[in-house]
């Protein structure tokens, strides 16, 4: 495990759709688990990547605040306690399996934000956005990821609020990607 103290102030993100396949795989081996609230978990904390790109927030905040940190799912999963055991255990297994997906690239995250800001990971996988498009490990485990869903969808069908959580995330996936190839090509 990696542990810095500042993480670098390199841009963009890494397995864009694979944290959503991990809660597909996550599904398949845990059935009673609601993929609605794997999903939620896996992809609330991303949002904060659109804070800069409607200007909100400066290009470091992604993946370097309280978004990117256990306290989210944490959280989360307390609320859900009060209604639901599997929607609260659902929330916190895809939180916190977004955040150890996200400290696999060079930049880690820091997980006790804001308690510390020193970020742990294992470097496996670029942080800016440029090389992570063009490396060919990380564009084929998108595509895998892409028909992971597709088959999962077609052999089990996805229930309905699965669907829209997903439909909206697909173009707020599109804004921050074209967002991060803008800017990566200045």
């Amino acid at each position: 495990m990696i542990c810095r103290e500042e993480p670098p102030s390199e841009r963009a993100t890494q397995l864009l759709v694979a944290h959503l396949a991990l809660m597909f795989i996550v599904k398949l081996l845990f059935p009673n688990l609601n993929l609605f609230f794997l999903l939620v978990g896996a992809s609330i904390s991303g949002f904060d990547a659109l804070l800069p790109v409607f200007r909100f927030k400066n290009e470091d905040y992604h993946c370097g605040s309280v978004f990117h940190s256990v306290w989210l799912p944490l959280a989360s999963a307390a609320f859900l306690l009060a209604f639901n055991t599997v929607w609260s255990a659902s929330m916190l297994i895809g939180g916190l399996l977004h955040l150890l997906a996200d400290s696999t690239d060079v930049r880690g995250r820091p997980w006790l934000y804001p308690l510390g800001k020193k970020t742990y990971g294992i470097a496996i996988f670029p942080y800016d956005f440029k090389d992570y498009v063009s490396n060919p490990l990380c564009l084929a485990i998108e595509v895998a990821s892409i028909l992971l869903i597709m088959a999962y969808a077609y052999m089990f069908g996805i229930d309905l609020l699965s669907l829209l959580w997903f439909a909206l995330l697909l173009p707020l996936f599109g804004i921050f990607a074209l967002h991060q190839w803008k800017k990566a090509k200045k």
